[in-house]
């Protein structure tokens, strides 16, 4: 359940790091005026100053660091998110961020954080302000509360009893993403490679997954491009091409949703029915 509405929210921020100490030098500082409380996991293979950095912005509020094994966004996360809400669990709300958002307000009312809402969404935009999306990681910092899926992943919170509304948007409250975060810095077959075994990962944990099947089929088309015909000419059956037509076809023969569902999981079937014809 969640504290009483009398009780005033505050808002924890939380992140996990690698070698981000450029990015971190410009966005916390901003941050630290937007939260009451922060907890960073720091990646094991961190090789700069990130927690220096972290420590010069955020060390006049309650904090910690905390050492991370990276297995992928989601169970790294979740740990991160356990860790904040052992150690601050005053905090009413905690918000995710990558390290290169960059808030581009400098105060918050706090007001605006629904204690009986188990999410809210804050809207993240393009480094050069040509698109927009929402963002649901505002959670309530209660018991339950995790990140699911290695990569594209997704924030889940239990719902409160006597809930009016289980999400709701913050309409003042922006971001502005950056490129050259770690991701960023990977080469392009470097990168995909990662989100192919994150995603085989999750499907062995989810298996028959409709997301992870859909990523997975689209990772693998990436990862040719246009050198499709290429790839199938040497490698056959075991080439990407072949590896995406796969997942694709997996995904489009899965049931239809429920209407409960989002509406961007039949627009994956859609594509999937249309990749893999």
């Amino acid at each position: 359940g969640g504290e009483a509405t009398s009780t005033t929210p505050t808002l924890m921020l939380n992140m996990l790091v690698k070698n981000e100490e450029r990015h971190l030098e410009r966005t916390l500082p901003k941050w630290a005026k937007l939260v009451d409380y922060w907890i960073i996991g720091i990646d094991n293979d961190n090789e700069d100053g990130s927690e220096q950095v972290i420590k010069r912005h955020l060390g006049h509020l309650p904090g910690s660091t905390v050492r991370v094994s990276f297995d992928g966004m989601g169970p790294t996360w979740t740990l991160v998110v356990q860790r904040g809400r052992e150690l601050y669990p005053e905090a009413t709300h905690g918000i995710l961020s990558d390290a290169d958002f960059t808030p581009l307000i400098s105060s918050f009312d706090r007001t605006e954080l629904d204690l009986n809402c188990s999410k809210h969404t804050f809207d993240v935009i393009s480094s050069d302000a040509t698109d927009r999306r929402h963002m649901d990681w505002i959670y309530r910092n209660i018991e339950g509360a995790r990140v699911e899926r290695r990569t594209h992943q997704v924030v889940q919170v239990p719902p409160i009893p006597g809930q009016k509304h289980y999400l709701k948007r913050l309409t003042s409250f922006r971001v502005q993403e950056h490129e050259g975060g770690y991701q960023d810095r990977l080469p392009p077959r470097t990168k995909h490679h990662r989100y192919i075994k994150l995603l085989e990962a999750d499907l062995k944990d989810m298996p028959g997954d409709s997301r992870t099947l859909y990523y997975l089929g689209q990772e693998h088309l990436e990862l040719v491009g246009d050198q499709a015909k290429r790839d199938l000419r040497r490698q056959g059956e075991r080439s990407s091409v072949v590896k995406a037509l796969r997942y694709y076809r997996a995904r489009a023969l899965l049931p239809p949703p429920g209407v409960a569902q989002r509406r961007s999981v039949d627009e994956e079937r859609y594509w999937a029915y249309l990749k893999s014809a």
